[in-house]
């Protein structure tokens, strides 16, 4: 007979808060983390009598389960478990209830138009920020500096308030047992590693902490096409199902690998609104062309997980994914795919692509559409010390915060290149950014109005809210910016 016990935790309940259960199952479970197996959910009804399932994740440092949750609704909430054992109902809690406290917390963050998003109490969002794909690898020096802690504080205390980072072999490797280019991690043999989770508790934490939204990306090409995948977890070389690389997109046990994936992201961090949106792939056309992985199989692999995420994260996240410059057939009309998203660098041709790249994806795909990388460069061999790539490296950092703001996207095009920015200390330009956003928001009450401008030799961008004019001035011959 298989016994569940339940508990919980948390004593003062708040909206938005993080409130904790935890569970026991005495049953004889091989892989805790294997939903196939065994899940336990946390069935909830609402004060509105709406109803929520929350699942619950295996805590490896206690031996139990843990439930998460974050409460959109205050009032009281009625609850019960359920555990299914190979995809069948195998027992249900009693029930309980628990009331919760209202709070003035914003609340999630929600796709709203093509220039903002907007939180659950109605405030409007545009995110302003940079890359800040990973921490410090084993060859940096000193690597411990180059930190979330480090990149965070500087950013939230100068007026940033977004970024986008990686879940890779080197960084917060969850699903990695054998990791590289890292001294934060070491090898494991478990089936999520522990020190990534540990890692992954303390960078929500900080988010939280530093008020930035993070859009996490959860798998990079890397990890499929390149050497990474020598060591992946989903290679049969390494226990895992695939025996190709293709074989990731299209074998029933890799999809449902990575399913248990998100599940476990959904169960353990899903609770924090900071999680802005999960990114499914970085780059996936740098996958599919070099391994001539048809479209099709592709866009059905992000149609599924994209589906998966909407069913089982309680909270609605919105969802995205990226491609580097080659479109893939069906990607971008995907339903459960809320964000649209491309990375351009001025080697593929002038900056300003960032401006009609966002135009054409709207009014073709008629969903928001992000520049999640953008650049001077994407060629690591460039010579970062010179005069001229440095000029022209904080001169593309500057304008593409300027170029989001005048134009149709909810986050700015976000540089890549972090470690090069923070050592040149331009940290100072996101305030003034930040300061016309908000004057923006504030004046047109998110409502924004292109307009057409030209000032001479100069290249100028307009846009009208409310009853204000802002134009955006930029001399090429001299890196100038202006705002009014």
């Amino acid at each position: 007979m298989i016994k569940l016990q339940f508990e919980l935790v948390t004593t003062q309940n708040i909206q938005y808060g993080k409130n904790i259960f935890t569970a026991s199952v005495d049953a004889s479970i091989v892989n805790p983390y294997n939903a196939n197996e065994v899940s336990l959910d946390l069935m909830l009804t609402a004060p509105s009598n709406h109803q929520l399932v929350v699942p619950a994740f295996f805590c490896h440092d206690e031996e139990n389960w843990k439930v998460h949750f974050s409460p959109r609704e205050s009032g009281e909430y009625g609850y019960y478990f359920q555990l299914k054992i190979d995809g069948e109902v195998a027992d249900n809690s009693a029930s309980d209830s628990f009331v919760v406290a209202s709070s003035d917390a914003a609340g999630f963050l929600n796709a709203n138009n093509y220039w903002t998003f907007k939180f659950d109490n109605g405030e409007l969002f545009r995110g302003i920020g940079i890359n800040v794909g990973w921490e410090g690898r084993s060859w940096d020096n000193p690597a411990e500096s180059f930190s979330y802690e480090h990149y965070l504080n500087h950013l939230s205390d100068n007026g940033a308030n977004f970024i986008r980072t990686w879940m890779c072999q080197w960084n917060l490797p969850l699903e990695w047992q054998r990791v590289s280019n890292t001294n934060r991690y070491q090898n494991s043999s478990t089936y999520f590693h522990h020190e990534a989770i540990d890692r992954m508790d303390q960078f929500v934490d900080l988010c939280e902490e530093t008020d930035i939204y993070v859009m996490l990306c959860l798998e990079v090409h890397g990890s499929i096409q390149g050497g990474e995948w020598n060591d992946s977890p989903y290679n049969v070389a390494n226990g895992g199902p695939c025996n190709a690389r293709q074989e990731f997109f299209t074998k029933p046990e890799a999809r449902q690998q990575f399913k248990n994936r998100l599940r476990y992201l959904v169960a353990r961090w899903g609770y924090s609104p900071h999680i802005a949106m999960w990114e499914l792939f970085n780059e996936i056309d740098n996958v599919s062309a070099p391994l001539n992985i048809p479209d099709h199989v592709i866009t059905n692999w992000h149609t599924e997980m994209s589906a998966y995420l909407k069913a089982v994260d309680p909270y609605g996240r919105m969802v995205t994914t990226s491609i580097s410059h080659r479109d893939i057939n069906g990607l971008n009309a995907i339903a459960s795919i809320d964000i649209n998203q491309k990375h351009i660098y001025h080697d593929n041709g002038d900056a300003t692509d960032v401006i009609s790249a966002i135009n054409q994806y709207v009014n073709t795909h008629n969903k928001p559409y992000i520049i999640g990388e953008c650049g001077w460069t994407w060629d690591w061999n460039k010579d970062f010390s010179n005069p001229s790539t440095v000029e022209n490296l904080v001169f593309d950092f500057k304008r593409a915060l300027w170029y989001g703001a005048f134009s149709s996207t909810p986050v700015y095009p976000m540089n890549w290149w972090w470690e090069f920015f923070d050592t040149q200390n331009v940290y100072y330009f996101y305030e003034g950014v930040r300061y016309i956003t908000s004057e923006m928001l504030t004046d047109g009450e998110g409502a924004f109005e292109p307009l057409s401008s030209s000032s001479g030799n100069f290249d100028t961008y307009t846009v009208k809210c409310g009853s204000t004019i802002y134009v955006y001035v930029l001399n090429r011959a001299s890196p100038v910016e202006m705002a009014n």
